[in-house]
């Protein structure tokens, strides 16, 4: 925790302590709330859920029915972060069996439908959110109906109908896309994609030929779709194909300094390599990893990071095999460097 959050959280401590002497309600629930809101900057989101709960239960005592709708709810969801089923549950039906406008129903409905995903009730999430998708389609707000579709797209997942999944996050991706959030679009129909890799490889193909008809917006786009991309050619059988994306999803995270993902596709690209046989790309891949990761986090990191792919690739190898192919590597880049300096 920073200093400042942690002063900010002494503070609202403070101030709930001064409320609870002073007369009336009011003070001490905005106080409270106040507490929640510096509780969760500073990573106590259990503390946040019993504040907020605490507001919930005063605001409803002074009929304040909306604001206290709303404070159980985030009490809730809180509750349900800081993996506290329980008290998360407890929330749910108090919300419930309070007389509370539409809207905040609905919000309960769909925590309910949160809380089922997180417990293992899969099934249940899935009847739920379409419960609230399907009957409402003319109601809700696109943004909101797009989240939704995203949510029961992952309670699909968890009951294995991926079909269904992949058809929600299209569906999602086509609501937002050319609202100013084509970013989300385009990440909606890249999980579906990956939904589909291996499941019906042919769909996520069209869906990738579909997303990569449109430039990437910048390199943390190439890389997404580059490792998406690489994922579907594998499934596919074309490891060829899927090293061509790989190094596009290593070039975009080279583009924006994202080391980690540079090295996720770094590793992809070598494993594609591999499987055609081109074995001092393979190597190369991690070669080039070790070096730029050392470059920007140094050397220990760039041990521990890519130190176990290189050490997995001679296994796989053998010593001497993998010996040839670092030497010719090695030869090539001498040649490389010596032709620069002619």
């Amino acid at each position: 925790m920073s200093t400042g959050a942690s002063d900010a959280l002494s503070t609202a401590r403070e101030r709930v302590v001064q409320c609870r002497q002073q007369d009336g309600p009011e003070p001490l629930v905005r106080a409270l709330e106040g507490f929640a809101s510096a509780a969760m900057k500073a990573g106590d989101v259990a503390g946040a859920a019993a504040a907020l709960e605490e507001a919930g239960e005063l605001w409803v005592g002074i009929g304040r029915l909306e604001q206290g709708g709303s404070c159980m709810l985030l009490a809730a969801s809180s509750y349900r972060l800081a993996m506290q089923p329980e008290a998360a549950r407890r929330m749910l039906e108090a919300g419930r069996t309070t007389a509370l406008p539409a809207r905040l129903l609905q919000g309960f409905a769909v925590e309910a439908c949160e809380q089922d995903l997180v417990n293992g009730r899969p099934h249940s999430a899935l009847a739920g959110f379409s419960r609230i998708v399907d009957p409402s389609a003319g109601q809700l707000e696109p943004q909101v109906r797009s989240q939704l579709l995203q949510r029961r797209a992952a309670a699909a997942i968890a009951c294995q109908r991926f079909s269904q999944a992949a058809a929600d996050l299209l569906h999602a991706s086509r609501i937002i896309f050319g609202g100013g959030r084509d970013a989300d679009a385009e990440a909606c129909a890249l999980a579906a994609a990956g939904v589909l890799a291996e499941h019906d490889v042919a769909a996520a193909e069209r869906i990738m030929t579909e997303v990569s008809a449109r430039a990437p917006a910048d390199g943390a786009a190439a890389t997404r779709r580059g490792m998406v991309g690489g994922r579907v050619a594998m499934a596919a059988g074309n490891a060829a194909l899927a090293l061509k994306r790989f190094d596009q999803a290593r070039q975009g995270a080279l583009d924006v300094g994202d080391p980690i993902s540079y090295l996720a596709a770094a590793v992809e690209a070598s494993r594609a390599a591999e499987a055609i046989g081109e074995l001092k790309t393979a190597y190369a891949r991690l070669a080039t990893a070790w070096a730029s990761i050392a470059d920007v986090l140094g050397r220990e990191e760039a041990v521990r990071m890519v130190g176990p792919e290189l050490a997995n690739l001679r296994h796989r190898l053998g010593a001497q095999r993998f010996a040839t192919v670092k030497q010719d590597h090695e030869n090539e880049r001498v040649r490389a460097r010596d032709h620069d300096e002619t």
